[in-house]
């Protein structure tokens, strides 16, 4: 392949684009097998900006996703991943058979999530959240679950939607910060009872509104509600298969991720997966 700048895929954080546009991709795929067979329930990924953290989520996103619709089909999946060290690379079909698109995946980016004071970040926290749950609205027409969870399924999203839902009055925070912090751990518990399949939760840049906060100080109310929101979501979990979460710093990583006590924390020189995020050496030469 003739490297034009066409195929240099600059800006592209979606692995499913990424592959469909034939761009140029450094190919990470041989790092799931460990990813996904390890002991560890939780990861904790640690990289600069712009190193490629969320184009790494995306493919771990692409590879797993069940097709809600039709279980069983990887059509999509075998496409995507053709010719890729995950399909080419010795006893790669017996990996593929037992991982490729079979979990429900709940993945979310918390870049966007940032205000000039406390309310306007929850706001867009809410907004967030109303769009990650918007994927699954398909879960509207379950025989399996409870119509109650469901019609609070629907409410959830009418609030998250609601442009007038007035944040400033006590009882909306109140619902509002209830959401957020249950937002993960909801959804993860419909999927499972829908499902019968243990989910995958893939936290991107946890660690933005964190920083948003402190530059606008209030840094303690934003840490209640992301230490929340991912201990619900990742600690005493029995319906979780794997944690992802991504971030830049290890901003507030005591204070957030004391109670969970499955997880393991890989910066950029650690191994096994110092090379999984980023362009090595080699890498860089061959390109």
């Amino acid at each position: 392949m003739t490297i034009s700048r066409e195929n240099i895929p600059v800006g592209i954080t979606n692995f499913e684009k990424l592959r469909n546009w034939n761009a140029v991709y450094i190919d990470k795929t041989s790092f799931l097998k460990s990813l996904l067979t390890s002991q560890i329930e939780v990861f904790l990924l640690l990289r600069p900006r712009r190193f490629g953290k969320t184009l790494s989520m995306s493919m771990l996103e692409n590879f797993l996703e069940l097709n809600y619709e039709n279980p069983g089909d990887i059509s999509r999946q075998e496409d995507l991943f053709k010719n890729l060290n995950v399909c080419t690379e010795k006893e790669s079909k017996e990996f593929s058979d037992k991982y490729m698109g079979r979990y429900p995946v709940i993945s979310i980016s918390l870049k966007s999530v940032q205000g000039s004071d406390f309310q306007k970040a929850m706001k867009s926290l809410l907004e967030l959240v109303g769009r990650l749950y918007n994927r699954f609205t398909f879960l509207y027409k379950s025989k399996k679950l409870d119509p109650d969870r469901i019609a609070t399924l629907r409410r959830r999203i009418a609030i998250c939607e609601n442009e007038s839902f007035d944040i400033s009055k006590e009882n909306n925070m109140n619902t509002a910060q209830t959401i957020a912090k249950s937002s993960l751990r909801f959804l993860n518990d419909l999927l499972f009872d829908e499902y019968g399949i243990q989910t995958v939760i893939i936290v991107d840049e946890y660690d933005v509104p964190l920083q948003k906060s402190t530059v606008n100080g209030y840094y303690p109310k934003m840490l209640e509600i992301i230490k929340e929101l991912l201990g619900n979501a990742l600690k005493d979990n029995k319906n979780l298969f794997r944690g992802y979460v991504t971030g830049c710093l290890r901003i507030a990583h005591q204070s957030i991720f004391t109670d969970i006590n499955n997880f393991d924390v890989y910066g950029l020189g650690d191994a096994p997966y110092a090379d999984f995020i980023g362009l090595t050496r080699a890498e860089t030469e061959k390109l």
